[in-house]
């Protein structure tokens, strides 16, 4: 047989191999990181030219910057690998590149595309090369990729090799000046992150007297920078009445999944200019950038992206407008508690659900569905579990939303003083509250003078029971201080203004939904008593929309006994 035709077949046979185990790395990449449309990550071998005895090569890059997607970063590893691969007789048939995965706080084990890397070289068929630009991109933490990918491997495989684009021969990690420049990159990550919380907690910490503002991120959806880099709204594409417009519809009970619904029928884009998810919907509402504050370490951790309680984020008051007003957030935190406590779903038939009481019995009302399973007519009905009696939704909903509506349209202007009126008593009160508190931490401070010696038991005992008692009242006047800052917020007599005006609104040509019907009766009736024999009702309406606020206050001054 010619030579040429020897050689062609051993090229056929080199392309046949190479692909082979391209199909096997398919099937790893689908178990490690899913299913992939783009199949980039395998250079095509049909139309390559190979040269006579060349071996297969994995190429691994890793850029950690997002912005890099855009520039050289990639095709300039790419190139130097290529490069590399072609000197020492290797061809590249898979890249394995990690996006956006940082190699200071990840393992190199821990990243996805590491992982198929790891995979990819265990294959039996697999006997090739593993090559990457300089050390920095497979560890910045010294010994992980060495301990967890370089040494199983070589171990499992003697024959396997790793070859570095600044290294001459064959990477070797036990080299003194390998080692040394692993030590350099941590080094250098370590002083990167160091300079970055020092940047952080100068934003927001400042010691010139200034307000705090948000350290190098990205604002959020509404908001931009001006000319002078101070942050403002932004309206451009009503972005910011559409941040509005999530709140309120979730402050009147809308679920996130049909707000989501609802922007993508108006063919609203997204922040990232894709289709909306209810996730994003509670993004937004959640975020109270929108109110005006900073927030800083609101996620559980870097690996996990759960928000932290309320109480354990870290709250700054920004110099920024906020978007959302005080009056809507907190009706938005009150619909919230609402639905932890009476269900999510407020699209019910039984619109009064909860409200209802026997006024016999003084039992809440249950709701029953009594429809026939051959009736096409709903019977949807209120019972009492004690005198068993019981009325159908529609009669009672005619009398109390009659009732109510009559009251709204002759009572707005006193219920709107009432709440006024109610909110500066509790400010008053609240203010007293913590006045006293400031004057019991000057007596108990007083009396730690009397702390000379811990020797005995007794001594150390009091010693901390003086400690613990400060503790305790410096947090009280700080929640109190809490309070009655929200309630400064809410006395501001415009917003209110805006609040009872969505409350009393009745548009007889736009009636209200059974959904909307629900929570504005939720906001507004504290009880009904129902009479089920002859249907009189008797309504009990709250005095502000705030109950949550009213309930708050009763616990921060329940054991206050001065």
């Amino acid at each position: 047989m010619p030579k040429e035709r020897v050689e062609k077949n051993h090229q056929d046979n080199t392309i046949q191999n190479m692909m082979s185990l391209q199909e096997k790395f398919k099937e790893i990449i689908n178990d490690v990181v899913g299913p992939i449309q783009d199949e980039s990550f395998l250079p095509p071998l049909k139309t390559v030219s190979l040269e006579k005895d060349i071996k297969p090569a994995i190429g691994y890059i890793r850029y950690s910057d997002k912005k890099q997607d855009d520039n050289n970063s990639v095709e300039m590893q790419k190139r130097q690998i290529e490069n590399k691969a072609s000197l020492e007789g290797y061809h590249i048939i898979l890249w394995s590149m990690d996006k956006a995965v940082s190699a200071t706080h990840k393992d190199a084990i821990n990243r996805p595309w590491m992982k198929v890397l790891f995979n990819c070289a265990s294959i039996e068929q697999f006997i090739g090369a593993i090559f990457f630009c300089e050390e920095s991109r497979v560890s910045r933490r010294v010994n992980d990729f060495v301990r967890d990918v370089h040494d199983p491997l070589k171990e499992e495989k003697p024959t396997l090799k790793f070859f570095s684009t600044t290294e001459p021969d064959e990477w070797d990690p036990t080299k003194p000046h390998i080692q040394a420049k692993l030590l350099i990159y941590r080094n250098e990550s370590e002083y990167k992150k160091d300079r970055t919380v020092r940047y952080q907690n100068n934003c927001l910490y400042p010691s010139d007297n200034q307000k705090p503002k948000r350290p190098g991120s990205a604002l959020p959806y509404g908001y931009t920078k001006d000319n002078n880099g101070e942050i403002i709204i932004d309206n451009t594409d009503n972005k910011a009445d559409i941040v509005y417009l999530i709140n309120y519809l979730s402050s009147v009970g809308y679920s996130n999944k049909f707000i989501a619904t609802l922007l993508n029928d108006c063919e609203i884009p997204s922040p990232k200019g894709k289709s909306w998810v209810a996730s994003m919907i509670d993004k937004i509402i959640q975020n109270l950038f929108y109110q005006g504050y900073l927030t800083w370490n609101v996620r559980e951790s870097r690996t996990n992206s759960a928000r932290k309680k309320l109480d354990q984020i870290d709250i700054f008051k920004s110099s920024h407008e906020p978007i959302i007003p005080p009056h809507l957030a907190e009706a938005v935190k009150q619909m919230k508690s609402f639905k932890n406590q009476f269900g999510r779903n407020m699209d019910t038939p039984f619109t009064l659900k909860d409200l209802l009481e026997c006024k016999n019995c003084h039992v809440p009302l249950t709701s029953k569905n009594f429809t026939s399973g051959k009736s096409n007519n709903q019977k949807y009905v209120y019972r009492c579990t004690s005198c068993k009696n019981f009325v159908e939704v529609e009669k009672v909903h005619d009398i109390v939303f009659k009732k109510v509506f009559d009251h709204l349209s002759k009572n707005s202007v006193g219920m709107k003083k009432e709440a006024l009126t109610m909110l500066k008593r509790w400010n008053k009160s609240v203010t007293q509250k913590q006045s006293d508190v400031l004057k019991t931490i000057q007596h108990v401070k007083e009396q730690e003078r009397f702390v000379v010696n811990r020797n005995t038991p007794e001594e150390i005992e009091f010693a901390n029971s003086i400690a613990s008692t400060l503790d305790k009242l410096t947090k009280k006047v700080e929640e109190l201080a809490e309070i009655i800052k929200k309630i400064e917020q809410l006395l501001d007599p415009t917003k209110l203004e805006i609040l009872f005006t969505s409350f009393f609104k009745n548009d007889k040509s736009n009636p209200l939904s059974k959904l909307e019907l629900r929570s504005l009766f939720l906001f507004l009736i504290e009880k009904i008593d129902l009479n089920l024999a002859t249907n009189n009702v008797s309504i009990n309406y709250r005095i502000t929309p705030f109950v949550d606020i009213e309930k708050w206050i009763s616990q921060a001054t329940a054991d206050l006994a001065m």
